[in-house]
């Protein structure tokens, strides 16, 4: 089968070639049909904790709630700054309610630029 090009859409799926790929994987074709889900960030990031608190958006206090109360829990006193790893990035996407797109917004606007 050219699984890859049915993803891609460079080839149209039959009923009969769907049928068979649904049993080949044991899952409802309708799960073949649901949208992708949300992906986070898959790099760390370090966030400006002094630039968070300047703001007064509801989304960013929520935020900084959570990253002091990561810091409390790494003893982190710095304060300044809060590095997060990939792994954490998803586990506060899929644990503290927070959309993937909320996140990305929060990287782009609060934290460090990576270096190259």
């Amino acid at each position: 089968m050219a699984l890859g090009s049915y993803e891609r859409g460079d080839r149209a799926i039959s009923a009969r070639k769907l049928l068979e790929i649904s049993r080949m994987y044991g899952v409802p074709v309708s799960e073949l049909f649901s949208p992708p889900t949300e992906t986070v960030s898959t790099h760390s990031t370090t966030f400006d904790l002094r630039k968070l608190r300047n703001s007064e958006s509801n989304l960013v206090r929520h935020f900084l709630a959570v990253m002091d109360k990561i810091a409390k829990l790494r003893s982190d006193w710095n304060g300044e700054v809060i590095s997060l790893r990939a792994e954490d990035l998803k586990n506060l996407h899929n644990f503290s309610g927070f959309s993937a797109r909320e996140i990305e917004e929060l990287i782009l606007n609060f934290s460090f630029p990576r270096r190259k």
